[in-house]
């Protein structure tokens, strides 16, 4: 059977596909598939997001990479894959495929993704982050509503952090506590990202991504939002981006246990979105938050 958009297509050997949206713009597809059974992700000749929701069941990913194992409640993306990419079928699986093209133009989308890398390169840290914060958020706003529109969440959170292109690599690469000045600059960041994205993606993108640092008791930055002024895209990243950061090896800190990550998140529901965390650490709890680390590390290596 064959699913088609364009003249790109998922070619399987499943029981059962069913598309439940298509567009100009995007294709939903469903997808039962037999154990041992297989989805293929073939290339396409114009610029696409692909983003793959399990269920239920389980998947070894297959490609130029290396294999990597998926189970229930993992979400991975794949932007323009340039070679095919199989999924296998460990047990009776069900998966949701969405496929996008991208919000912006193909020169955009290079330009953004040349710019993250500069990001990355001023601090070594950060390596990865920005899809770790992205695969997380789609994860957790699937969880909280299965019809989250994940492919506008996905880019916000995948280019959150855009705007420090322009941030000093002495500032992002210091290892002691900012000073008050260091601080100020760092806190332009939301706002120069905000910036870069809104001429080439919308206005909900753009707002979503430069409200990352917002906190909905207004105690944060830039411009001191409160409560519903805050998106749900933004309330989601937020989460996703302190936790991610938390976790990981930083600068000024060693990485803290998951755990330990939503105790302190669950600890201030003046700040984070209560229904968010409690997702998290759903997911934590069921190995899903691991696994997203893990295997985004495995793509980056």
């Amino acid at each position: 059977m064959k699913v088609k958009k364009g003249s790109s297509f998922y070619e399987d050997e499943t029981t059962k596909a069913v598309e439940l949206l298509t567009d100009q713009k995007m294709q939903v597809v469903y997808y039962a598939v037999e154990a041992d059974h297989r989805i293929v992700l073939t290339p396409n000749d114009y610029s696409v997001t692909t983003m793959f929701y399990i269920l239920s069941g389980s998947f070894k990913v297959q490609d130029q990479k290396g294999t990597r194992n998926y189970q229930a409640n993992d979400v991975f993306l794949f932007v323009d894959p340039t070679q095919s990419v199989e999924f296998h079928a460990s047990e009776f699986s069900r998966v949701l495929a969405v496929t996008s093209e991208h919000n912006q133009s193909v020169a955009a989308a290079g330009e953004y993704g040349e710019l993250i890398k500069k990001v990355e390169e001023k601090d070594k840290y950060t390596y990865g982050h920005s899809n770790r914060v992205s695969a997380y958020a789609m994860s957790l706003a699937l969880s909280y509503d299965a019809g989250y529109n994940i492919v506008d969440l996905g880019t916000a959170a995948a280019l959150h952090d855009l705007g420090k292109v322009y941030t000093p690599k002495e500032i992002l690469q210091k290892p002691g506590k900012l000073t008050k000045e260091e601080f100020e600059i760092i806190k332009n960041h939301p706002a120069d990202t905000y910036r870069l994205l809104v001429e080439t993606t919308s206005v909900k993108i753009a707002e979503a991504a430069a409200q990352h640092h917002e906190r909905l008791d207004g105690s944060g930055y830039p411009k001191g939002l409160k409560g519903e002024a805050i998106s749900m895209d933004a309330r989601i990243i937020a989460v996703a981006d302190v936790f991610d950061a938390m976790t990981c090896r930083r600068t000024y800190n060693e990485p803290q246990p998951m755990m330990d990550v939503v105790a302190y998140l669950e600890g201030q529901p003046e700040k984070y979105d209560a229904r968010i965390v409690a997702i998290l650490k759903r997911r934590v709890e069921d190995g899903s938050a691991a696994r997203i680390m893990k295997n985004y590390s495995a793509i980056e290596n």
